[in-house]
């Protein structure tokens, strides 16, 4: 029994006590791959980032081996809205976590894509793309921005790999955008991800809606909703809809592999984290 090369996986991590001691509670975990706010994700403000601060976490980082930092911008982002103040907000708190994310050498920045109550999703897409292209100009190099899929049904937006590369479509840098598959997003959406056949169509559909070669991350999560619930809700690796076996196609997934996985599982208990990763490692095992 073999792991087929290197195993990119970590968590959503905490940074009680500062950007370095995510960096810690990455190396006692054993996991290469972290993700974290740079932020209160659930405040505007945010309090300007040390360079002594920034210096130290990436050489932590180096010196411990994480392969791959991800931060995640704040929830009240939306860069879909048709209200002129909350956009107008949205775009400079996009621009400024793109200029976090640079400051502390992350490799990607993740978004959700926002929502618009009660527009046609044509005018949805346009609205994002349109902020994008504001924030872009406002911070003119990051780390790549990934568009992360939603649970969201239609005529919502974000909820299809279809909206999100309709989005890219729009934007002028296009290089600088990428996407994020999550796991539990998908399953809420109506994708099948617990079957080969499933991953195999959602992956035809990136393919074939911006490149396969945009798909840069996974957020790998149980659902506790079912399939096309539209309902956003993660659960325990293997305790959920997706299951064991859901979640052994997916991690066994020839074009998921060199992705990292980002773990989003709830953290009730101390030995959470460690137990989803056991559990991660167990079902990745090729015979």
């Amino acid at each position: 029994m073999k792991n087929s090369g290197t195993f990119l996986i970590g968590f959503h991590v905490p940074v009680a006590g500062g950007f370095s001691a995510a960096v810690d509670y990455a190396s006692d975990l054993g996991i290469n791959c972290i993700q974290i706010f740079s932020k209160n994700p659930r405040g505007w403000s945010a309090k300007p980032i040390a360079g002594q601060d920034a210096l130290d976490f990436k050489k932590k980082r180096a010196a411990a081996g994480i392969k791959y930092v991800i931060i995640h911008t704040c929830y009240l982002l939306n860069l879909a809205s048709q209200d002129p103040a909350l956009r107008k907000k949205s775009v400079f708190s996009l621009a400024e976590e793109l200029e976090r994310a640079k400051l502390l050498g992350a490799d990607y920045l993740n978004t959700h894509v926002g929502s618009c109550k009660g527009c046609p999703p044509e005018l949805g897409i346009k609205t994002v793309a349109d902020s994008i292209n504001e924030a872009f100009k406002l911070c003119v190099s990051s780390p790549m921005l990934l568009l992360e899929n939603t649970s969201r049904l239609r005529p919502s937006i974000g909820g299809s790999f279809s909206d999100l590369g309709a989005i890219i479509g729009l934007v002028a840098e296009k290089k600088r955008l990428g996407v994020c598959l999550d796991t539990a997003h998908a399953l809420g959406a109506g994708y099948e991800v617990r079957t080969g056949a499933g991953v195999k169509a959602l992956l035809k559909e990136i393919e074939s809606k911006m490149g396969l070669e945009k798909l840069r991350a996974v957020h790998f999560n149980d659902s506790k909703a079912p399939l096309g619930s539209g309902i956003d809700r993660h659960e325990h690796i293997g305790l959920g809809e997706i299951g064991k076996a859901g979640a052994a196609v997916l991690l066994k997934a020839r074009a998921l592999k060199s992705l990292p996985f980002i773990m989003e599982t709830p953290k009730s208990k101390p030995e959470d984290d460690r137990k989803n990763l056991a559990v991660a490692n167990k079902l990745r095992v090729f015979p």
